[in-house]
């Protein structure tokens, strides 16, 4: 009785099981395995390792005459020796080693499989689940189908052992997981980054820094080898930087024992490679696994919420355990978004104004500099416009306008500030969305201030990321020129002092002869 209580024992202790209901009474082939997993795709199938005599002392339900259940095969039987002594050597420390060795010397027929997820209660609340019914009482090893998983975010289910009465019993093991963040910030008002997201904002020429973070399953110890690979795809919008990728374990750089490659078949811009990441020394189910590289937006990148600028990762990895097929995450996606300033010259009259110059700026913080940015003519349509001027693909940010030429006949104005704001979804976001855009009049420390004379901030764009602003030039003074009215007052003038010059003189000669 000890012995038996001893195996009771530990086969309590190995069950993966979210509930078990228990019948006292039923008959021989009235019992049923519950799977809970919500999962579609799956194929299990039960074996029945022993079989004995099921009956409920106290609390504890006890498996007892043990014999060499259905599905060992007959030659089998003699060569595992007693039943009943295999039971009473399991434990803790064996069982997993033993029930991958007793599939050796099952007869390939099980006994009952589930392939139907269906609906299942587990502790009064509503559940997805497969069934395994008609069991008599004993000792079961429940498996996925060799081959049958048709689900590759999914993976294949580790040798399950479980006594039957009525049980329910969750897989063992878990899907690894994939994150992609990108890092955010704001030159102009921050000197590093401080937090990672599932979308920033750049300007073109900046190399933006990438984060994936992958996990392993539960049960990698079952697996004598595990293949895990990160395929990233790098939008048309950035230039990969080859030579940026860093691999971390827990957060100690390791530069051996995955291969980075440089162009993946299905694709992707780049992947980095383990054929066996458990060769990684001190790495367990719990390790974390961190990719990090950089990428720079180019001129190819898109303005604003029309697109973004994607960035995606997917995880192929091991699933099955005593196989060697691969399954594979779902992409995580992050983006990246990029803004548009855009510079219309008009007179006092609204009419567009050509034959001016201006140079914009954007304060960095971290270098405490005023940097230079490329303003063209180029609409986006493809014209040219000389009365209106574009800086593509600015951050949020502060900047400095100078109009460093002034069309002729027209006042020059003063340098001014303006200051972009934006907001974007930065976590939870399947496919992260711009949520505002807006603009504001600033001084040189990029204060709010009111409009500054001669120039309007219009209604921003956040779908296409244009940014408006209107700057007017006042024309000169019109000063009197030869032949105008100037030259006629002149003569008048002329005239006069000519017609008092001979007064005088008559005068003079009146005098005289007198």
């Amino acid at each position: 009785m000890k012995t038996t209580k001893r195996f009771l024992a530990i086969l309590v202790a190995v069950m993966m099981v979210a509930a078990m209901l228990t019948i006292p009474a039923a008959a021989a082939n009235d019992y049923a395995i519950t799977i809970h997993n919500a999962n579609s795709g799956h194929t299990y199938e039960a074996y029945q390792i022993f079989k004995g005599k099921l009956a409920v002392v106290g609390n504890a339900e006890i498996l007892s005459d043990i014999e060499w259940g259905e599905d060992i095969k007959e030659e089998s039987k003699s060569t595992l020796g007693s039943a009943s002594a295999q039971a009473s050597s399991l434990t803790m420390d064996n069982v997993a080693a033993f029930a991958t060795s007793i599939v050796a010397h099952l007869d390939g027929d099980p006994i009952g499989t589930a392939d139907t997820l269906t609906d299942i209660q587990i502790a009064g609340i509503a559940h997805k689940g497969y069934v395994i019914a008609d069991l008599e009482p004993g000792y079961y090893l429940i498996r996925d189908k060799s081959g049958s998983l048709n689900n590759e975010e999914d993976f294949h289910t580790s040798y399950i052992l479980e006594v039957v009465s009525n049980v329910t019993v969750s897989p063992k093991g878990t899907m690894p997981t994939v994150t992609n963040m990108v890092a955010d910030i704001n030159d102009s008002e921050q000197t590093a980054v401080d937090a990672w997201a599932d979308s920033a904002d750049y300007d073109i020429g900046d190399d933006v820094p990438f984060q994936i973070t992958g996990t392993l399953p539960t049960n990698l110890s079952d697996y004598t080898t595990y293949a895990y690979a990160f395929h990233v795809t790098v939008g048309t919008g950035f230039t990969f930087n080859s030579d940026s990728v860093k691999v971390y374990v827990d957060g100690t750089e390791i530069t051996t024992g995955f291969n980075v490659i440089s162009a993946s078949t299905d694709g992707c811009t780049f992947g980095v490679k383990f054929d066996n990441i458990k060769a990684i020394p001190n790495v367990t189910y719990q390790s974390v696994i961190v990719v990090e590289y950089t990428a720079e937006l180019n001129e190819n990148a898109t303005m604003g919420n029309d697109g973004g600028n994607a960035n995606s990762v997917h995880l192929e990895f091991s699933n099955d355990p005593y196989g060697t097929t691969v399954g594979e995450t779902a992409a995580d996606t992050v983006k990246v978004f990029t803004y548009q300033l855009a510079i219309d010259k008009v007179d006092k009259s609204g009419a567009a104004l050509t034959g001016a110059e201006f140079k914009v700026e954007k304060y960095n913080k971290n270098e405490n500099t005023w940097d230079a940015l490329t303003v063209v003519n180029q609409n986006v349509d493809g014209t040219v416009n000389e009365a209106i001027f574009f800086v593509n693909g600015v951050d949020d940010g502060l900047y400095r306008v100078t109009e460093t030429v002034t069309p002729s006949g027209y006042n020059s104005n003063q340098p001014f500030y303006v200051e972009i704001n934006a907001t974007h979804q930065l976590s939870g976001a399947v496919d992260p969305q711009m949520t505002g855009l807006t603009s504001n009049h600033a001084d040189v420390n990029g204060n709010v201030i009111a409009s500054p004379a001669n120039v309007t901030l219009n209604t921003v764009n956040m779908n296409s990321g244009r940014v408006p602003v209107v700057v007017i030039n006042q024309a000169g003074a019109t000063l009197p020129t030869t032949g105008g009215m100037g030259t006629t007052i002149f003569y008048v003038i002329g005239g006069i002092l000519m017609i008092g010059a001979a007064a005088v003189m008559v005068t003079k000669k009146r005098g005289a002869r007198g």
